[in-house]
Formats: C-alpha cells, sequence, structure tokens
C-alpha cells in the first residue's frame, strides 16, 4: 500500500455468489483467481492509498489478502443478495472510509476486469482530478461493436421491429457515436457514493476504453472471450498487461 492518506481508495466489491458463473470472483482465469488480477492492476498505478476488497466471505477475504488487498472489515449479508447494486456496497465501504480515512475519493474497481491497465486507473484519476467539481462522477465506457441504432426487438413470431425506425436510411458513419458502460471502473467522492443509487446517472461523465480491453464479464461466453483475447496479447495476467496500442482517454 501507498501511505500517503491523501491518495484515492480503491474498493473491490466481491461477494461469494454469482448465478451465471460459480464462485466468479475467485475462479481461476488462466491459472490465478481473477480478483487478484484486478488486485494487482490497483496497486500497480500507484495511485492508492489503500486498495480494500469489499466481501462477506472468509475465502475471498483470505485470497484478497494473499494478493495485497486489504478486507478491514467483512461486509453484512443483506448487501451480498443478488439485487444489491454495486453502489450500495461501495457505498457502505464508504461510510467505513469516512470514520477511518477521512473523505476521500474513492475508485470502484469490479474484480473481474482481466482487461484493465493500470495507467487506466492512473491515467483516470488525473482526469478526475481535474473535473471532479464539475461533474458527479467519472466511469469507464466504449464504444458498441454494432450501433445501437440498428437495433430491433423481436416477438414470438420472429417479426422484427426497428426500434429507431427514423435513422434506418442513414449511413452508418452519419450515426451519433454511443457509448455504454464498459463495466470496469468508476469515480466518485465518498459523499456521493453515500448519496446515489446510482453513480452512472446523468452529471457523469465517461472515460472511454478500447472495445478489446473493455471486457465486462457477466455470463461463460464472455469469459470464454476475455481468456481468448488476453491468450492473444499476454503470457502472464499477474506479470503482464496486453500491450495498450490504444490509449483509454476522456470521452470528447
Amino acid at each position: 500500500m501507498n501511505q500517503n492518506l491523501n491518495l484515492p481508495v480503491a474498493v473491490i466489491p466481491a461477494r461469494a455468489g454469482s448465478k451465471r458463473i460459480d464462485k466468479k470472483n475467485t475462479k481461476l482465469f488462466r491459472g490465478v483467481p481473477i480478483i487478484g488480477i484486478a488486485i494487482k492492476t490497483a496497486l500497480d498505478s500507484g495511485i492508492f492509498s489503500h486498495v480494500i476488497v469489499s466481501t462477506e466471505d472468509e475465502n475471498i477475504k483470505d485470497i484478497s489478502v494473499g494478493f495485497g488487498a486489504f478486507v478491514p472489515f467483512l461486509r453484512p449479508t443483506d448487501l451480498a443478495m443478488d439485487q444489491v447494486r454495486a453502489d450500495a456496497v461501495v457505498g457502505h465501504a464508504s461510510k467505513w472510509i469516512d470514520l477511518n480515512l477521512g473523505s476521500k475519493d474513492v475508485c470502484c474497481i469490479l474484480p473481474t476486469t482481466p482487461g484493465l491497465h493500470p495507467n487506466d486507473l492512473s491515467d483516470s484519476y488525473a482526469y478526475w482530478k481535474e473535473q471532479r467539481g464539475k461533474i458527479k462522477a467519472l466511469f469507464a465506457v466504449t464504444t458498441f461493436f454494432q450501433t445501437p441504432f440498428r437495433s430491433f426487438s423481436m416477438n414470438s413470431s420472429n417479426l422484427l421491429t426497428p426500434l429507431f425506425p427514423e435513422q434506418l436510411l442513414k449511413q452508418t458513419n452519419e450515426l451519433e457515436t454511443l457509448y455504454s458502460d464498459a463495466g470496469q471502473f468508476y469515480w466518485a467522492t465518498t459523499s456521493t457514493w453515500q448519496e446515489t443509487q446510482s453513480i452512472t446517472s446523468e452529471q457523469s461523465a465517461g472515460w472511454v476504453l478500447p472495445k478489446e480491453r473493455a471486457i465486462d464479464i457477466n455470463e461463460p461466453s464472455d469469459w470464454n472471450l476475455a481468456e481468448n483475447i488476453i491468450n492473444r496479447n499476454t503470457q502472464s495476467p499477474l506479470t503482464d498487461q496486453p500491450p495498450s496500442t490504444t490509449k483509454s482517454s476522456p470521452v470528447t
């Protein structure tokens, strides 16, 4: 840990339960518990006074401490249910941070982020420090693989209805660039984390990650895709990161 208490704090929310991928947060990713990769990425950024893991599970606690994280409390079990948003979990951790470390900038880093680079965190923090008086939060976004303006709904008879019929006659290069939550990291103050129900609502800014590194793992197919991408770009998830051929940047 960096003992400069003026630095921000990272919070990695990691509960034991997962419906779609069993024990997702500690599942081995190329031979390493995937949460260990997130912890190392946060530590390697060099910008955090503490990297805190919020969990209700003793096994996750032990694994996290082994990778160098700080686990000063076990999360209440009512904050480890399926319906609980990460916002509430980081809000709970922010109360502890306020009481024990003082008011801070807090970066929520999701535990299944093997495509994330330490410089994504350090560069976005530099931008956050410049902008935090003007915005509520800063979080990672990425562009869509296919434009949402070409989206359709489908009924039980497989008949399609365009969601944006007024856009269908436009060329793709005429369509506005849209962004989605990359599911990687989120910057806000301890007070904002405690007050808000959704950190991605209005008054938030976006930090763009390249699509090939914005790997949001929710389904088994996402896990397989992530392994294939990382396998093509690195030798060891704990000693090397995929080469940053495209830098992350704020939305402009």
